[in-house]
């Protein structure tokens, strides 16, 4: 009788052992489906930021060729005009 009895407590140890395994890895499984949720959405956020600043990069730019070129066209119209004489 001492192995039956020895042999239900190991059984009952078993039990609890899986039973807190289980829990562990469902609770993992849980984490998993947060974490990768959270890092789909950090995707999404980083490509908006990214689409964000190309466009605003592309609005800048437009921004300086147009200073560029207003400040090359007033010269040649001040050069034109003769306000640059360098020889007479």
């Amino acid at each position: 009788m001492g192995d039956t009895e020895s042999h239900q407590h190991l059984i009952v140890d078993l039990q609890k052992r899986i039973s807190r395994v289980e829990g562990t890895q469902s609770e993992m499984v849980r984490l998993h489906y947060e974490l990768t949720s959270d890092f789909a959405g950090i995707q999404r956020d980083v490509a908006h930021i990214r689409e964000s600043q190309d466009r605003v990069s592309s609005g800048v730019n437009k921004i300086l060729w147009a200073i560029a070129l207003s400040v090359v066209g007033a010269f040649s119209t001040f050069v034109m005009s003769g306000g640059l004489v360098i020889v007479q």
